[in-house]
């Protein structure tokens, strides 16, 4: 497997529970039971797709100001899952998340620009194995709590 982590996706279906808020501003936690934080990576010939199991993040968003919204996430990096115990094993290790002196993922954005109905660019800042990137990642909300269930899809490509 490269070293070079060509591609890291983070796709999250969230049904969240709002929490209390200021004025307009709902303020969701990632739900565990309806979300999934994945990534695929290139190796040789083939696709090698893995996920995390343990995350926890928060979305908050005036719908009339989108702008003004935040997300925040945290992956525990040692929760890796690529279906094969020794892959993970050596995933965890110096060469490559070091989950020993770099333990979480981190995502913390900075801005919020809609594109377009539904579709915005979240800006922020991605820290992963203690290396710190602003990344822009692409976002599409089809609903929210309580009327529907929404759904994020933010890809990225980060290199370490």
């Amino acid at each position: 497997m490269r070293k070079t982590i060509a591609s890291f996706a983070f796709a999250t279906l969230f049904a969240a529970a709002a929490l209390p808020a200021a004025a307009a501003t709902d303020t969701w936690t990632i739900d565990k039971e309806h979300s999934t934080v994945s990534f695929q990576v290139r190796h040789f010939v083939t696709k090698v797709r893995g996920q995390f199991d343990a995350f926890q993040g928060s979305v908050r968003m005036d719908p009339q100001h989108p702008e003004t919204g935040s997300v925040e996430f945290t992956i525990d990096a040692k929760s890796i899952d690529t279906d094969s115990p020794k892959r993970d094993e050596h995933l965890r290790s110096p060469d490559f998340f070091d989950v020993a002196n770099n333990p979480q993922i981190t995502f913390k954005s900075k801005k919020v620009v809609p594109l377009a109905a539904g579709r915005f660019a979240v800006g922020g800042t991605l820290t992963m194995r203690g290396v710190a990137r602003e990344v822009t990642l692409p976002v599409e909300v089809l609903g929210a709590p309580p009327r529907t269930r929404g759904a994020t899809c933010a890809p990225a490509s980060p290199r370490r």
